[in-house]
């Protein structure tokens, strides 16, 4: 479904990727992990158009090259709304909601684009029956969450949006171990209900324990990748530090 060949970013004199190659297919929950700084986030942010966005905005400060094709069709050049129509939706990290909004209006502000008013409330039923959590708090101001739930509030509100492929950015940042697992277990449950997902973490021994193939970059390229990288010793020790 998603294909990303020699995707270069530089900003300025700092080149962030020196040529990240990645898939990801139909039904599969991928992984990319790897050290601060590994250009994890640049990554996400360059399929979903944002460096793009970058680029006109910063102008000569910003510069992408490479080739990401989605569904068949070459996304890189086209503007962050233009690829999220695509389906290919993008939950950014630190979560991020509206904080005075209640857990309802937050869900519903995730499906703005959306015209189907039946679509609208049958999307809005399935992220309840996803996170029932959501359901018993859909009148309460989204800032008044936990950690915990507003993460899965995030995933909930970019499930809204219709995507075809999930991109998952942090979603375990600042969370307590037990919680961590519960959202990465939700997240494989979005993947066992068909839509695929590539998810950026920190916690590296986490996420590859749950995906289905995984990435490891370090110093913005690819080092390892594979179905069991757990149980490469060289790539836990040089690359993840476990």
């Amino acid at each position: 479904m998603l294909e990303v060949r020699s995707l270069v970013v530089q900003y300025g004199k700092a080149q962030i990727l020196h040529g990240v190659s990645l898939d990801v297919g139909a039904g599969q929950l991928v992984a990319l992990v790897g050290p601060n700084g590994a250009g994890k986030t640049t990554t996400l942010r360059a399929i979903a158009g944002l460096v793009t966005w970058d680029l006109r905005v910063l102008r000569r400060q910003a510069f992408l090259s490479g080739q990401i094709r989605f569904l068949g069709q070459e996304v890189q050049g086209l503007l962050p709304h233009r690829i999220a129509r695509l389906g290919l939706v993008l939950c950014p990290e630190r979560r991020r909601p509206f904080r005075e909004l209640t857990v309802r209006e937050n869900l519903l502000a995730g499906a703005l684009a959306q015209k189907d008013v039946r679509q609208v409330h049958n999307r809005l039923a399935e992220a309840y029956d996803l996170f029932p959590a959501l359901r018993e708090r859909e009148r309460q101001r989204a800032g008044t969450l936990s950690g915990g739930e507003q993460q899965m509030l995030a995933v909930a509100r970019a499930l809204m949006a219709a995507p075809r492929l999930l991109l998952i950015d942090e979603p375990s940042t600042g969370l307590a171990p037990l919680v961590k697992r519960s959202v990465f277990q939700q997240i494989r449950a979005v993947r066992d209900k068909g839509l695929p997902v590539l998810v950026v973490d920190q916690d590296a021994s986490l996420a590859l324990s749950l995906a289905d193939l995984g990435y490891v970059l370090s110093q913005g390229q690819v080092v390892a990748q594979g179905p069991q990288l757990l149980g490469d010793d060289t790539v836990r020790r040089s690359f993840l530090g476990l």
